[in-house]
């Protein structure tokens, strides 16, 4: 039995969890290239591309860095694999087909 001297933690911020987005507002918050890579890592989910560490990043001037493992590369053009390429274009695709109006 506990005793009356006990002292609980009270929360200053609540007594709830905040409560949590749901996906298609946390998706929204994200950045265009984080958009963008959120879908190539579904696409790619299970296959061996997922084992290479394939990611989009922004870089400080916007553009999109594409990152497989350590290696960095300026832009999906300086990829030397064409399947890499290809994949991260048919994200790209998807992403505009679903977020873009008019395409």
């Amino acid at each position: 039995m506990p005793s009356s001297n006990e002292v609980k933690p009270v929360s200053i911020f609540g007594g709830s969890a905040p409560k949590k987005l749901d996906p298609e507002k946390e998706f929204a918050l994200l950045s265009i290239v984080q958009q963008i890579d959120t879908v190539l890592q579904r696409k790619i989910a299970g296959t061996p591309l997922e084992e290479q560490k394939l990611h989009l990043k922004e870089s400080p001037e916007g553009a999109v860095e594409v990152y497989i493992g350590l290696q960095k590369y300026p832009s999906i053009d300086d990829v030397p694999d064409e399947k890499i390429r290809a994949i991260i274009r048919g994200a790209i695709s998807e992403w505009e087909n679903k977020h873009i109006p008019g395409l």
